[in-house]
């Protein structure tokens, strides 16, 4: 299971340095990817279910060659064996205990974008460390609503059942995903005004995409520094397109780097570097 100490040895780790270190639900194997006192901490998807620390490897290296920032690249518990909000503890804990001197921005993709900006509201609430920015790449915000009553989009490959079936073995009770840690489309309007700004990003062929824009509106509405853009991709492009960078061999690989660089860009600012 992804996360647990050793990580996972499916995918060759080329440039990351392995870090034990300890959570309340146990021992995790995270990557450093050393650099400045800014911290970025990359949180992977797939669900809660499936995906792991590992895969983040050529995403990682690259954005620190192109930030400068030092990168960590969060693992985290799988469900079913552990269910929310594990996962957002575990993320939150690695954050409290690596996060440097300097600046501290979450990248996220997918659910790994739900957890950043879950990490986000507690951090908020507990007031024990700031966070300055968050990245969220076509994020699921809010686990209370259906699949099938979200707006259908061409080329979609999310099966509604398959949301399910990730919800069902991710939650605990149904309760849990009006929970605004787990849903964070769900914060408060004060929690809202207080949301660090934030870079959305959205595919046209994922039916994800109006968690995003509605999140948007929100931050908008409230005052927040926001960026939301979209690419003419399918959901998950990016973590595929950039996995095994420099040498990737996926078809994704030109507008993954692409949209990444933007992002990297962004990062940057928010950390006060000029690019």
């Amino acid at each position: 299971m992804s996360g647990f100490l050793g990580g996972n040895k499916e995918y060759e780790v080329r440039y990351g340095i392995p870090r034990h270190m300890t959570t309340q639900a146990g021992e995790l194997t995270v990557y450093l990817y050393p650099g400045s006192e800014d911290t970025l901490f990359d949180i992977f998807g797939g669900g809660f279910v499936t995906g792991c620390a590992e895969y983040e490897d050529g995403i990682c290296a690259y954005l620190q060659k192109q930030t400068g920032c030092t990168v960590v690249a969060c693992s985290y518990y799988l469900a079913p064996s552990y269910r929310f909000p594990v996962q957002t503890e575990q993320v939150y804990e690695t954050v409290k205990q690596l996060r440097g001197p300097g600046r501290t921005v979450l990248i996220g993709h997918s659910a790994g974008a739900t957890c950043a900006a879950g990490v986000a509201a507690l951090a908020g609430r507990r007031q024990e460390f700031s966070v300055d920015g968050v990245v969220m790449n076509y994020p699921l915000l809010d686990l209370s609503i259906d699949p099938a009553e979200r707006p259908r989009r061409e080329g979609n490959l999310l099966k509604d059942n398959t949301m399910r079936g990730f919800a069902m073995l991710y939650l605990e009770k149904d309760e849990d995903a009006l929970d605004p840690v787990c849903s964070p489309l769900l914060l408060s309007d004060g929690e809202i005004g207080r949301f660090p700004p934030s870079y959305l990003l959205t595919c046209s062929m994922d039916n994800l995409r109006s968690d995003a824009i509605a999140f948007a509106r929100r931050l908008r509405e409230a005052g927040r520094e926001y960026v939301l853009t979209e690419a003419d991709a399918v959901h998950g492009f990016l973590e595929e397109g950039m996995h095994g960078w420099p040498k990737s061999l996926s078809p994704d690989k030109d507008a993954a780097l692409a949209e990444t660089e933007k992002e990297a860009r962004w990062i940057a600012r928010i950390c006060g570097k000029h690019q």
